[in-house]
């Protein structure tokens, strides 16, 4: 399932019958990952998958979703019952979950048909409460790619933000990316020489420190904006309220 820089934090344990997901807060922690909500977002997906190919064989998941403030790490017990009929459209993603990959690289835009919207919002929301928006307008993508980029630089300049991404997040060789097996290789980034050249020179601290001392680093808004500008089109899903449910139903959806 996709997760917050690949970190990956899930932990299972399997017992008398129950499955039980918890989260492995060692490897999320980070400034990304506000009040969990990130990492809820991470376990709603692969729960979605786990739901989707045990109904494939036949079987149907149920959970019960644990956390409270005392113990946030359990996050749902999962069982299991012979399934009954199932939407043949939700059996359909099965053959979809191991082909599954993030792919940053830009690609010409396209007019998508709005059969392919309808469908993405069928399946989405069959998850309750879920809503599907998609955005084709030209100046609601554009102010949407601000939005993204400021967060990027707020992100990058941010001390704890930047040290996240340079030591737990980026893996900056492919040696690095097959030992670890998690974080983000930096070839998949879909960069430019010049862009990669840039980004090994903002691994240093100091340089982060005099860019804020300028009120600086607006280039790192640039990225994201040139990415978001080439998009055929932008979807977003939200959930009616705040809270650690929402984001685990999020994920799902």
């Amino acid at each position: 399932a996709p997760s917050t820089g690949n970190d990956q934090p899930w932990k299972w344990l399997y017992k008398e019958g129950t499955l039980h997901l918890y989260h492995d807060e060692y490897r999320s922690y980070s400034f990304g990952d506000f009040q969990k909500t990130a990492s809820y977002i991470t376990f709603g997906a692969a729960y979605e998958n786990l739901y989707i190919h045990a109904l494939k064989m036949g079987i149907e998941p149920y959970y019960d979703f644990q956390p409270n403030v005392q113990n946030e790490k359990l996050v749902a017990s999962i069982r299991f019952k012979k399934a009954g009929n199932t939407d043949a459209e939700i059996l359909n993603l099965d053959e979809a979950i191991f082909r599954r990959h993030t792919n940053r690289n830009s690609a010409p835009k396209t007019e998508l048909q709005p059969s392919i919207f309808n469908q993405l919002s069928s399946i989405t929301e069959s998850i309750p409460g879920a809503k599907f928006q998609w955005f084709t307008d030209e100046r609601e993508i554009t102010a949407l790619g601000e939005i993204i980029g400021a967060c990027d630089r707020t992100r990058l300049l941010n001390p704890v933000g930047h040290q996240d991404f340079v030591h737990h997040e980026m893996r900056w060789t492919s040696e690095e990316a097959e030992n670890k097996r998690d974080g983000i290789d930096i070839k998949t980034l879909g960069f430019s020489n010049a862009q990669l050249a840039a980004l090994s020179i903002i691994k240093n601290e100091s340089v982060i420190r005099t860019i804020n001392e300028l009120d600086g680093g607006y280039a790192f808004d640039e990225m994201a904006k040139k990415t978001v500008k080439n998009a055929s089109a932008l979807c977003m899903i939200t959930l009616p309220e705040y809270k650690l449910k929402s984001f685990f139903d999020g994920g799902r959806a």
